[in-house]
């Protein structure tokens, strides 16, 4: 038998008790509407909005101050939420600077892009990432957009123009990640039309003949698994370029090239797989040390950009940005 004493406790405690269920079963619910997105937990005091422009680094890219977007940007509904489209870039020369129209780049839904640009010596970055590059909630779908902008730029000069794409650091720190690198002249008569440019197989892009290279490949080295990449650029001797990169990463006993673009701007080396579409892939990566070097005119300052691309297992793979660095030809 339960006493009148306990019986009366535990009346008195059955309102705090449903206010207690019913906060555990709402929290249970799914969330209403057709976008359904999830939320990043943390001490919102560390959570910071977009990017420092004056002291922005996206990894890989020079440092320093990049300007944001100073002309409108036209962003297109979602067009593809299966994204099969692969990405591409047109570049058109115009009066004040050159047009970028960017088609099919994937950034999640209804998420509100912007660009940042930076003109170093005659190359021109170009990044579209999103208006919030730290937010707390996202969306669980991606999709497709295309962009148009015009980028202002001193006329009379022949420009090395490359795009990225940068996704947002929810879950993590983003990468920019190269669509298109392409030369083209601002002013004159080389205005008319426009240049499509993109990635090439081989991991460089296709705007001039590429060049395979040797590449020397240190073994696996697992003890620097997590380790960043560390690039050298030099002129070791007389009309020749080495790189050095360490702790770059690809799939375990993986043999490693890499690809040579020249420009009148810049050369451009990609680290990628001899074997860019293996049907079997080891369920391993490593680190590995890689050098390779090429010839380059006496006394020329050259602007190098390196750059890692994946083999395309299980889907097609772009180059990503490691290091640019400039060198004075021995």
């Amino acid at each position: 038998m339960i006493s009148r004493e306990v019986l009366l406790k535990i009346v008195r405690l059955l309102p705090m008790m449903t206010g207690v269920i019913g906060l555990s079963v709402a929290g249970c619910l799914p969330s209403k509407g057709g976008d359904e997105r999830v939320k990043q937990h943390g001490d919102e005091k560390q959570a910071t909005s977009g990017i420092n422009l004056d002291t922005a680094n996206f990894i890989g890219l020079p440092e320093g101050k990049w300007s944001k977007a100073i002309s409108d940007l036209n962003q297109s509904q979602c067009l593809d939420p299966t994204l099969n489209a692969k990405p591409s870039v047109v570049l058109s020369a115009n009066n004040t600077g050159v047009t970028v129209d960017a088609k099919s780049l994937r950034f999640r839904c209804d998420q509100k892009v912007t660009y940042s640009a930076r003109v170093d010596d005659g190359s021109v970055h170009v990044v579209f990432h999103p208006q919030e590059m730290n937010p707390r909630e996202v969306s669980r779908c991606d999709c497709s957009y295309n962009f148009s902008t015009n980028v202002p730029l001193v006329t009379g000069r022949k420009y090395l123009v490359s795009v990225y794409r940068q996704g947002d650091n929810y879950g993590g720190a983003s990468k920019p990640e190269l669509i298109s690198s392409g030369n083209i002249s601002v002013g004159g008569s080389s205005n008319q039309g426009g240049s499509e440019v993109g990635i090439g197989q081989g991991g460089a892009p296709n705007t001039e003949e590429s060049t395979e290279l040797a590449v020397k490949q240190s073994a696996c080295q697992m003890d620097k698994v997590g380790s960043s990449p560390v690039v050298t650029v030099q002129s070791p001797s007389s009309q020749t370029i080495s790189i050095d990169v360490k702790n770059l990463s690809f799939r375990c006993d993986q043999a490693v090239l890499a690809t040579l673009t020249n420009s009148a701007e810049a050369s451009v080396v990609t680290f990628h797989p001899k074997e860019m579409n293996p049907k079997t892939v080891a369920k391993c990566d490593c680190p590995y040390d890689l050098s390779t070097t090429f010839p380059a005119s006496a006394g020329s300052k050259v602007l190098v950009k390196i750059f890692r691309q994946a083999d395309n297992n299980p889907s097609p793979s772009s180059p990503v940005s490691i290091a640019v660095k400039e060198v004075i030809v021995k």
